[in-house]
């Protein structure tokens, strides 16, 4: 039902990290960056687990730090 919900099929293109305060959160490949450029926060989680979901959801709301650093540097294409 995407129509429903979005409208016309090319909005699925629009982009609103520069408006909108945004965040992607990877639950695989740290590669996943490279297709977001200009958003602004990218958190690599690496798995889908639901424990590491809790994990992202707890440092997202502060109750838990953010640990750790990205071994690899996403550069814009």
């Amino acid at each position: 039902r995407w129509r429903e919900m979005h409208g016309d099929i090319m909005r699925a293109m629009e982009r609103h990290w520069h408006t909108v305060p945004c965040v992607f959160v990877s639950f695989g490949s740290p590669y996943h960056g490279r297709e977001l450029c200009g958003c602004p926060t990218l958190i690599n989680a690496y798995s889908p687990a639901l424990t590491v979901q809790m994990a992202v959801v707890d440092a997202l709301t502060g109750r838990i730090p953010f640990a750790g650093r990205s071994p690899i540097v996403l550069r814009s294409r």
